[in-house]
């Protein structure tokens, strides 16, 4: 229709490797080429991408996943009754958020007897088999709450983040558990460590793995004194790396592109 256009991505892993085929690069090489600027929502996709392509990708470039709290949320610095609350936030999808391998980590015994709560917010394709999987394993310290529009609620009530994904864009949830102050424990995934810094503002797994996810948790609850802290540190890592109106900011972007794209 030879109309401009751009694309957005918000999430690229090496899972999707098998959709370039001899049979289909060229003309998905020539489809992103063609657009007036190809946007990412992390440095990490960006780059993923680029090498899935063979190189080829010049019109890129990184924006940044909105964040709106409606209320400012306030400071945890000791768990109500003695209890630590934890959230994991995220369309309830095994394969994507990898929460099949986060509860084979907790139904070990050590975290059955510890003064912990997991609270998992969200629905998805994977809720039955997430209950089934809690109850064979007998694990008592989970709570499936569904979807909650409200995340400063989230976060009033929770100190840490958990996300043991198998691949990310830049996680939203990620994002707005650090604007509430709180500090997370994720896995190596796409963008999560061009935030978090590993025994620094939060926790990094290695691999998205029931070893490495154990490792990190393990060492989260050692420093769980100290979550408070990080969480200050990943508010102001968050403040330093994000704009203030990251929709601004896009729509800035693309305005740019299509004003130098017009013929003089």
């Amino acid at each position: 229709m030879s109309l401009p256009f751009v694309t957005v991505t918000q999430l690229a892993s090496e899972s999707f490797f098998w959709a370039f085929t001899n049979d289909r690069l060229l003309a998905i090489q020539q489809a992103y080429r063609s657009a007036t600027c190809n946007y990412f929502v992390s440095e990490h996709n960006k780059r993923l991408t680029d090498f899935m392509l063979g190189g080829t990708l010049s019109n890129a470039e990184v924006i940044y996943n909105p964040c709106k709290i409606a209320q400012s949320v306030p400071a945890i610095t000791q768990p109500p009754s003695g209890v630590y609350q934890v959230a994991l936030v995220g369309r309830l999808d095994c394969w994507h958020k990898g929460y099949d391998l986060f509860l084979q980590v907790i139904g070990r015994p050590e975290w059955k007897k510890r003064p912990v709560l997991f609270n998992i917010y969200g629905t998805g394709p994977h809720s039955l088999l997430m209950e089934q999987q809690i109850t064979h394993l007998g694990i008592q310290n989970v709570r499936l709450h569904g979807h909650q529009a409200d995340v400063a609620a989230i976060w009033a009530a929770n100190q840490l983040l958990v996300m043991p994904s198998r691949m990310e864009g830049q996680a939203l949830a990620l994002i707005e558990a650090m604007a509430c102050a709180r500090t997370a424990v994720v896995t190596d995934v796409g963008g999560a460590t061009e935030l978090i810094e590993d025994n620094d503002n939060g926790f990094v797994a290695a691999a998205a793995t029931t070893s490495s996810i154990a490792e990190a948790l393990e060492r989260a609850w050692a420093g769980r004194a100290d979550w408070h802290q990080l969480g200050q540190k990943a508010a102001a890592t968050l403040a330093a790396k994000y704009p203030a109106d990251a929709v601004e900011y896009f729509n800035a972007s693309v305005a740019n592109y299509f004003k130098t794209a017009e013929p003089a």
